[in-house]
């Protein structure tokens, strides 16, 4: 959306972006880096490949106790080299296909093509709106290719 002030002119550079700080993944500042030593770095790879990984499970992958393997996962939490598990989503299952970032250049900033930009998104917004959903595919056929229902 173009952002304009009271009178109609545009605002400087027409785009506002907003800063959001997000603390949590901010790097800790410390007197003295952590040095990870080679099981460390084996634990981050089994971790960053399995994030559901048992403590069991991992302690046998990376050869070590699960009593030391734990102390060490804690200790990578604690200093920050850890800072989340998250979950990652398969967008086909969730019907999001595919992302696109587009980049649109307009001649100039002057409030009538400004104007004309808006509205020209508007109506694709809302055609896009009014169109049926799209066939979905269904279990392959016997040849190999998706049939759609």
């Amino acid at each position: 959306m173009c952002l304009r002030d009271l009178q109609g002119a545009t605002l400087q550079g027409a785009i506002k972006c907003e800063i959001l700080c997000d603390t949590q993944n901010n790097m800790r500042e410390t007197s003295k880096p952590l040095q990870l030593d080679a099981i460390d770095r084996l634990i981050l790879e089994q971790l960053q490949a399995d994030g559901k990984l048992s403590n069991v499970e991992l302690a046998q992958r990376v050869h070590l106790s699960p009593s030391a393997c734990l102390r060490r996962v804690k200790q990578l939490e604690d200093e920050g080299v850890i800072s989340q598990y998250v979950a990652l989503l398969n967008p086909k299952a969730i019907g999001q296909h595919g992302t696109s970032f587009t980049i649109i250049n307009l001649e100039n900033m002057s409030n009538a093509l400004l104007g004309a930009f808006e509205q020209a998104i508007s109506e694709a917004e809302g055609r896009e709106a009014a169109q049926p959903p799209a066939a979905q595919p269904s279990d392959p056929d016997p040849n190999g290719g998706p049939t759609l229902r």
